[in-house]
C-alpha cells in the first residue's frame, strides 16, 4: 500500500499483514517494522534542520533535551512542550502493538517532514509518501546487498555487501569486463572502500551478478547515473531495496582508483553534461 500526501487513504490494520514495515519514501528515518502485530523496530525521522541528530536515537537524557533545544531554535517547534510532546512519542513506539491510531498519526507526523539533508537537493523534490510493505518471512539469514551503480542505464559495477551489520563487514566490487572469449564478464576487484575489506570467499557467479544486472538497469533506465540496491537472500531471490543518485551522501572514500574508475565510466556513458 502507497499513502500519498494524505493519510485518509491509509489502510486499517486488520487489512494489513501481521508483519509488515511501515516506511517513508521521501526522507531519512521514519520507519518502523512490525511482527505479529508488535512494533520490533522503529527509527525516528531525521528533522529538517537536524540531519545530524535523530532525536529518537539519544542515548542520554542530556543528549535528548540538547537535541529538543536545537529543534526549537531551529524552528522546527514552535515551543519546547511540543518539540518535547513530538519526541516522546516517536521514542515510545518499540513494543507497543500496532493500532489505527498509532499507524495515524505516525503517518500524520511522517508526512508533514522533509528531507533534512540539504546537500541531497534532489530529494527536496519527492512527493511526501508512505510505504506499507509484508514483511517477507522465507528468508533463513539476513539478506546481502547488491548495490548496483548505473550509468544511462548501463551496470557497470556492482558492490557486494555481505555480513551486514557486523563486525565482519566485507564489501566486495565487481567490474564489468571484456573476457578473451569476447564476452561480457565479472571481475572481482582487489579495492573497495577505504576502512573496509574485499570477501575473500568465493566470488558470487555470472549468473547472480547478470540477474541483478538486468532489474538494475530496467530500475535506472533513463537516470544519468543512479545507484540501485538489491537485497539477495540466502535462497538467491533479488528484491529491490532503494535507489539513489547519491551514494553514500556523496561521503564515500575509496581506495586506489576505484573513484577514478567509477567516474570514468560514468563520462563513457555520457554523463557529467
Amino acid at each position: 500500500a502507497v499513502v500519498d500526501q494524505t493519510c485518509s487513504a491509509l489502510p486499517s490494520v486488520e487489512t494489513l499483514p501481521e508483519s509488515f514495515a511501515f516506511k517513508a519514501t521521501h526522507t531519512s528515518g521514519c520507519n518502523l517494522l512490525v511482527v505479529d502485530g508488535i512494533i520490533v523496530g522503529h527509527r525516528p525521522c531525521v528533522l529538517t534542520g537536524m540531519a545530524n541528530s535523530r532525536v529518537g536515537d539519544a542515548q542520554s537524557i542530556s543528549q535528548w533535551m540538547m537535541w529538543l533545544r536545537e529543534s526549537v531554535v531551529a524552528d522546527l517547534f514552535p515551543t519546547f512542550a511540543q518539540a518535547v510532546e513530538w519526541a516522546h512519542t516517536e521514542r515510545s513506539l518499540m513494543g507497543r502493538v500496532v493500532d489505527d491510531r498509532l499507524l495515524y498519526d505516525a503517518c500524520t507526523r511522517w508526512l508533514a517532514q522533509q528531507y533534512a539533508r540539504t546537500a541531497e537537493s534532489y530529494y527536496s523534490e519527492l512527493v511526501p509518501s508512505l510505504l506499507i510493505e509484508k514483511v517477507i518471512e522465507d528468508a533463513t539469514e539476513l539478506a546481502s546487498d547488491l548495490k548496483c551503480f548505473v550509468f544511462s542505464g548501463q551496470t557497470r559495477f556492482i558492490q557486494h555487501v555481505d555480513s551486514r551489520f557486523t563486525a565482519d563487514k566485507r564489501d566486495t566490487f565487481y567490474r564489468r569486463v571484456l573476457q578473451d572469449s569476447g564476452v561480457q564478464g565479472w571481475e572481482r576487484m582487489s579495492l573497495t572502500l577505504k576502512g573496509s575489506i574485499p570477501s575473500t570467499g568465493p566470488p558470487l557467479s555470472d549468473t547472480v551478478l547478470e540477474c541483478a544486472r538486468g532489474l538494475c538497469e530496467r530500475a535506472g533506465e533513463g537516470l544519468e547515473m543512479a545507484r540501485v540496491d538489491l537485497l539477495l537472500s540466502t535462497e538467491g531471490a533479488l528484491y529491490l531495496g532503494e535507489m539513489t543518485p547519491y551514494p553514500g551522501g556523496g561521503k564515500h572514500a575509496w581506495q586506489g582508483d576505484l573513484d577514478g574508475q567509477l567516474g570514468r565510466a560514468w563520462c563513457e556513458n555520457g554523463g557529467g553534461s
